[in-house]
């Protein structure tokens, strides 16, 4: 409670030192109630003694420097009872202003505007201070005073923000702003242009003066000059009342330059002018680099590098430098000195280059090659010898000695030795010529002396050695099951392999060959046994490589047989959704069932033999059925393979035939009215087409089939259209056979009719022929062959045409009328569902 009275006093304090200070405090009316409660609550409670020496450590902490006398008890007492008169607070309001002006928020430069500010709520003489802001600087037009009203003429183009701030004779504030746009006059709006001397493409060294012209505006025009060059543009000449910018051309390419112009109301536009620059052609710069020897020197000849110059601006700079190997570097930095001496110096391919820059910084290059080499009494030979024979035993000391002979001097050394097609570096470079160390790993080892000289002359030796292994230490390897060489699967295996002799430690490689697949089964260590459950029905192979620390390797081996249980026998069965006879385009599903075998999960291939030819239909999946779409005439085999876990498979097969004609595609009959021979000629005619087969493709031709028909085949006279003649009556085997074809679909490729229409057909539906002039000709279009089966019942001759009927309809309905005396026409509709689903017109007919 204490603590919350002190705060109360002191926020009272603070306001009445606030008032004396002159400036205004801003409390909320919160604030005082709050103060005020604690205040009155102070005066009308009594003295607990706790106010009192709150008060009183205050005043002894703030009085202790100036009033060292401390204050007897009872007169603390009667200061404590004693409360005094504090200052009145009030409260700042924040008052409603707003900002009108005479004119619109877009005036014109130099209109005269008039502000004029209205307060709401104020009490007394008001007094008003105007700021203005434009282009992110504000500065204050118009001090505190009691005029409302601020009177100005528009300068400046662009958005000026005037603020103005009111105080009230209490203390009370506010605050409003208006925004004008200035903007130039249609007849003030800045123009201008930006010219030069020259043309737009000039030479370098060419002087050049822009010159800009401004137009309108308010005049006291400023000009700032830059130059665009490679996407950097740069300052030229800053802004001031110059309107020219001159200038040498240099550096070649494409120059933008800008100018900036602005006026005395803050207008600014911006004009440029581009030009090219070129090299004149006399002026192109060119290099040539020239020795005084040539370009094969020994070693340790002095050589004069000349570059010579043409073309160019002024004095030419030039750096030579070197490239020999893979290092280039710079021999002679940029200078005016056009030679480069040197001594030869390492053998070789070197080319020089002369770098050249004029004072328009234009560039150019020249190049001379140069092969060093060793003078012939210098030339770099050398031999290797060894301390030992060229074939030698494992693990004996050999030490290999190189001698270089002519070169350079400083000889340095490197060793390298291949084996087994790998290379290493065994001593790399040094000076020490010698290299020792002991045989290991069977084999033919090479070794490569590598001499170089201080001069990079380099040669290369070679020495060969055979390293063998001495007969005591031949390994001998064994390889041993715990079962024997016939084990059911599931079964629990371990190899071990044994080896003697050999040099060192000996590890143990197995590996598995099963099927086409061979894989390491336990990796190269010091574990000579192999544990596995038997796992894949057949015939496994088990290889154990045996190998020493010097390489040597041995190889046993140990084969069995992994079969399958007699509780685990695999068994199924195999069937199809038909009968063993199928037509092209049915759909088939084959389905196999399987019990036994290992982990009952058993998958099935499913494939067919036709034709010669073995097609997987469906790969090993659990899938246990297959479905496709019958195609081919003839037997097809199919063959499901049942595998389980451990490779045992059960293969079973099933027949499906597609007979070649299983379908009666159309039938048709005509009823003889002639004589006997007529009856026998047709007949007889019609019964060679009995069992004729027409491939897919193949146009069947009457004559092609019956002969000639004629008395030396046999025919007898009868009765023929306008008389009598042998074969008399042929035409109507013609016209029962084309009936049948075309209420088959067959495609008709020649006919005739005769020269009356027919009394046992439908007029339009005859089919005359003769040898020699008229022949009946259709084709098979269909993907399959068709068959003709014709017979003769009586005085009835049948035809009839088996094949394949098609899905898309069910028959051939066929029609024909006379169109006229002598004419008719036919066509055949295609019903499919008691619905017509094709029509076609057949071959038209006219009569005599």
């Amino acid at each position: 409670m204490k603590r919350r009275k002190w705060m109360a006093l002191m926020l009272c304090a603070g306001i009445f030192m606030a008032d004396f200070s002159g400036i205004p405090l801003k409390v909320s009316a919160e604030q005082v109630e709050q103060a005020e409660t604690v205040l009155d609550d102070q005066g009308t409670q009594k003295d607990d003694g706790e106010n009192t020496e709150l008060i009183q450590e205050t005043e002894d902490e703030n009085n202790s420097e100036e009033s060292p006398i401390e204050t007897e008890p009872e007169e603390r007492a009667a200061e404590d009872t004693t409360t005094e008169e504090l200052p009145s607070t009030e409260v700042v309001t924040e008052l409603k202003t707003t900002i009108v002006s005479n004119k619109t928020a877009r005036e014109y430069v130099d209109r005269t505007v008039e502000l004029t500010t209205n307060v709401e709520d104020a009490v007394g003489n008001v007094e008003y201070q105007y700021t203005e802001e434009y282009r992110g600087e504000t500065a204050i037009v118009q001090e505190y005073a009691e005029n409302p009203v601020y009177s100005f003429k528009t300068s400046g183009v662009g958005e000026h923000v005037y603020r103005v701030n009111v105080k009230d004779e209490n203390g009370n504030i506010g605050s409003a702003e208006y925004k004008i746009e200035v903007v130039a006059h249609p007849s003030k709006v800045l123009s201008g242009k930006l010219t030069s001397n020259k043309t737009q493409k000039e030479y370098v060294d060419r002087k050049i003066t822009l010159t800009a012209e401004a137009t309108n505006g308010y005049g006291n025009y400023q000009y700032r000059f830059t130059e665009k060059k490679d996407g950097v543009e740069t300052a030229l000449q800053d802004y001031g009342d110059t309107n020219t910018y001159s200038f040498i051309t240099k550096e070649c390419g494409e120059h933008t330059y800008y100018v900036y112009i602005k006026d005395a109301e803050g207008q600014e536009i911006q004009l440029s002018y581009t030009m090219t620059v070129v090299l004149h052609p006399q002026k192109k710069l060119t290099a040539e680099l020239s020795s005084n020897k040539t370009n094969r020197e020994y070693i340790q000849r002095t050589v004069v590098l000349t570059a010579a110059a043409k073309g160019g601006y002024g004095k030419i700079k030039y750096q030579f430098s070197e490239t020999y190997g893979s290092t280039t570097a710079v021999r002679q930095a940029y200078s005016e000195k056009n030679t480069y001496t040197f001594k030869t110096s390492g053998t070789g391919h070197h080319v020089f280059y002369v770098d050249m820059i004029d004072e328009q910084g234009q560039k150019s290059r020249a190049s001379y090659e140069m092969d060093i080499v060793a003078h012939p009494d210098n030339v770099l030979t050398g031999s290797v010898t060894s301390n030992k024979t060229t074939k030698e035993y494992i693990d004996r000391n050999i030490c290999l000695t190189a001698n270089a002979k002519g070169g350079y001097g400083s000889f340095k050394y490197q060793f390298v030795e291949s084996y087994n097609g790998k290379v290493t570096v065994v001593q790399k470079y040094s000076e020490k010529k010698t290299y020792s160390f002991k045989t290991t790993g069977p084999g033919t080892h090479t070794y490569y002396v590598y001499i170089k000289d201080k001069e990079n002359q380099s040669t290369k030796l070679k020495y060969s050695m055979t390293v063998v292994v001495h007969p005591d230490k031949v390994i001998k390897a064994g390889l041993r099951s715990n079962k024997t060489t016939r084990e059911y699967a599931k079964r629990t295996v371990t190899l071990t392999g044994s080896g003697v002799g050999g040099y060192g430690k000996r590890q143990y490689q197995f590996t598995e060959v099963y099927g086409a697949t061979t894989k390491v089964r336990q990796s190269y260590s010091y574990k000579n046994t192999y544990s596995f459950t038997t796992t894949g029905i057949g015939t496994h192979i088990f290889y154990v490589d045996v190998k020493d620390d010097e390489g040597q390797v041995v190889r046993a081996t140990y084969t069995m047989q992994v079969v399958v249980h007699p509780d685990n026998q695999l068994r199924g069965s195999f069937v199809s959704n038909t009968n063993g006879i199928a037509k092209n385009g049915q759909k088939i599903q084959l389905t196999a069932t399987s019990s036994g075998g290992y982990d009952n999960v058993h998958k099935y291939r499913f494939r067919e033999v036709y034709g010669g030819n073995n097609k997987v239909l469906q790969n090993y999946s659990t899938k246990k059925s297959c479905e496709f779409t019958f195609s081919g005439n003839g037997a097809h085999t199919y063959y499901v393979d049942i595998l389980d876990s451990e490779s045992q498979i059960l293969t079973l097969n099933l027949r499906i035939t597609s007979p070649a004609y299983v379908d009666r595609m159309s039938v048709f009959s005509t009823v003889s009215t002639n004589n006997e021979n007529g009856t026998y000629n047709m007949s007889r005619a019609l019964k060679s087409f009995n069992q004729v087969v027409i491939q897919p493709g193949q146009t069947l031709s009457f004559f092609g089939v019956a002969g000639p028909c004629g008395k030396a085949e046999g025919y007898k006279q009868a009765g023929v259209v306008g008389g009598v003649g042998y074969g008399g009556g042929i035409c109507q085997a013609s016209t029962t056979l084309y009936g049948a074809a075309i209420r088959a679909g067959l495609t008709i490729v020649q006919r005739r009719n005769h020269s009356v229409p027919s009394t046992y057909v439908p007029i339009g539906q005859d089919a005359m022929v003769d040898y020699g002039s008229s022949d009946l000709k259709f084709r098979n279009d269909y993907d399959y062959p068709v068959k003709l089966v014709t017979y003769v019942s009586g005085k009835t001759l049948y035809a009839e045409v088996w094949g394949i009927q098609p899905d898309w309809y069910d028959y051939v309905n066929v029609r024909s009328w006379s169109t006229g005396s002598k004419s008719a026409v036919a066509y055949r509709d295609y019903v499919k569902n008691g619905k017509t689903v094709k029509t076609e017109q057949l071959p038209s007919s006219y009569y005599k």
